[in-house]
């Protein structure tokens, strides 16, 4: 690794022994007309995972560089430690329960970020599939051929920070960024249980995220999924504890207000679902976290007057053990 790698790609993983050949492969199968390293975070796996990281790093030394974890720091720790170690102008992010398809697509990828300095990153189409009985694949966009794809076939070309600060839009495995929009990424950030999500919308403070049509990437769905294979209350949870981190980072900035409106109208949801799973007392905190939110910014009970009314309603009916509709 004497020359200076144009891109870092960026691979964390957890226990994916079953997956990690495919990924590993997809990624050596590019071919650039530059240089690419391969830097792998493995948090500490116990299925084999380790073996055959090293088996792969022993064969290709020049390419990949494997940071192995004595102990399980956590996704977004492993994911920060792996990030710092990149010394590429551009990071490509890839799980190792996913992988690429066909050998251009970090070629292409900086071709546009090259041609487009305007834009912080750039992300691709992504087929959704399952090869696991127990998870289904379904609520994405049906090809003619039988294929789902994540992103639909309208789907805009130009992304703005306040688009993601609504939605994660971005498949993980088909993002390239700019490694000088991320900087040094806050103390918070290793607390989450979401990683790119929040790493996007620190990118998007400086510049575009703009979407390529081309189908270039897998997404896996398996149970044994950090995210995907989780309960929609799990998912939830984790989300409300982004945002509030979030909150907190832009206090008095534009993106604050966003960021707020999306919490309320996360929380209202949440506090319902905890409802009728029969979670009273994390309804009721859920509508409390709503209520608070909403009584240090006037402009916002006006707004939500009808939606604040009924969060008052629950966390009162739980507070006092009466029943309430939902």
């Amino acid at each position: 690794m004497n020359s200076e790698p144009k891109i870092s790609v960026l691979m964390i993983t957890y226990n994916h022994a079953r997956f990690i050949r495919q990924a590993l492969d997809s990624v050596l199968a590019q071919k650039t007309d530059f240089p690419y390293e391969v830097v792998i975070g493995d948090d500490a796996s116990t299925d084999g995972t380790g073996a055959i990281l090293a088996e792969y790093a022993g064969k290709f030394p020049d390419r990949i560089r494997l940071l192995r974890r004595m102990q399980n720091i956590g996704m977004n720790a492993n994911l920060a430690d792996t990030l710092a170690a990149c010394r590429g102008e551009y990071v490509a992010l890839l799980e190792g329960d996913d992988y690429w398809i066909g050998s251009e697509k970090l070629e292409r990828q900086a071709e546009f970020l090259d041609g487009h300095p305007e834009c912080v990153n750039c992300f691709h189409n992504v087929i959704v599939f399952s090869d696991d009985a127990s998870a289904v694949v379904a609520g994405y966009h049906a090809q003619p051929d039988g294929r789902q794809l994540m992103c639909a076939p309208d789907f805009p070309a130009r992304l703005s920070q306040n688009d993601l600060l609504k939605r994660n839009y971005i498949p993980t495995c088909s993002v390239i960024f700019r490694r000088s929009s991320i900087g040094k990424l806050p103390p918070w950030f290793t607390k989450l249980h979401l990683g790119d999500h929040p790493l996007h919308i620190l990118s998007t403070e400086h510049g575009a995220a703009a979407y390529l049509p081309e189908v270039m990437g897998a997404y896996r769905l398996h149970s044994s999924s950090v995210w995907s294979g989780k309960s929609q209350l799990h998912r939830m949870s984790r989300a409300l504890e982004m945002y509030a981190e979030l909150d907190r980072h832009y206090q008095g900035r534009p993106q604050q207000a966003v960021l707020r409106e999306e919490r309320m109208d996360m929380l209202q949801g949440y506090a319902r679902l905890l409802k009728r799973e029969g979670q009273s007392l994390e309804a009721g905190a859920a509508a409390g976290a709503y209520i608070k939110i909403a009584l240090k910014h006037p402009s916002f009970c006006v707004k939500h007057l009808s939606s604040l009314r009924r969060m008052f309603v629950l966390f009162c009916s739980i507070k006092i053990g009466r029943p309430t509709k939902s």
